[in-house]
């Protein structure tokens, strides 16, 4: 490791308690891990098989909801999309957006206007479904986003930083 980085992680050892020699860097590492297991997964689920086929559907619900978050301390919003489709000639509905989540939530509206323009009530859509689980459906194959992949390497690196370079 660098002498300039060596030196850093030093100076704030000094006087630094079990939190923040133990908690801190596991706590990161963890996050890191997550986050970045979060961001690749739909990588790793098309590389390694796991593929969702596609069918028609049509959104039969379509709405902003807005209002104030208590747990955000902001106002909020949302798309509301719910959609029917037909797999395996068996009716399902759903109200799933992304793969993993059900719903995006902002203080800014841009993302739930876009989303609600792109899906209005009686559209006909593909919907991607879990042949293994078709309650299994969503709208939009895109990844999380990239904040998601940045947040979760870095709190990767300095979490393995913390917990193998860090002087005790």
């Amino acid at each position: 490791m660098s002498e300039p980085l060596v030196n850093f992680l030093s100076s704030l050892s000094n006087g630094m308690d079990l939190f923040g020699r133990v908690v801190f860097p596991l706590i990161a590492t963890i996050l890191g891990a997550l986050f970045t297991f979060v961001f690749f997964r739909p990588y790793f689920a098309r590389r390694y098989g796991r593929t969702f086929n596609t069918v028609r559907g049509k959104v039969i619900h379509s709405q902003m909801h807005e209002g104030y978050s208590n747990s955000m301390e902001a106002y909020m919003y949302s798309a509301e999309i719910s959609y029917e489709y037909i797999y395996n000639n068996k009716s399902y509905s759903s109200a799933k957006i992304f793969q993993f989540m059900e719903s995006v939530g902002s203080t800014e509206p841009g993302e739930s206007r876009r989303l609600l323009k792109k899906y209005p009530e009686g559209k006909t859509i593909t919907v991607f479904v879990d042949p293994e689980d078709a309650q299994n459906a969503y709208l939009e194959e895109k990844p999380e986003g990239i904040i998601i992949g940045i947040i979760g390497i870095s709190f990767l690196i300095i979490g393995i930083i913390f917990i193998f370079y860090w002087p005790f």
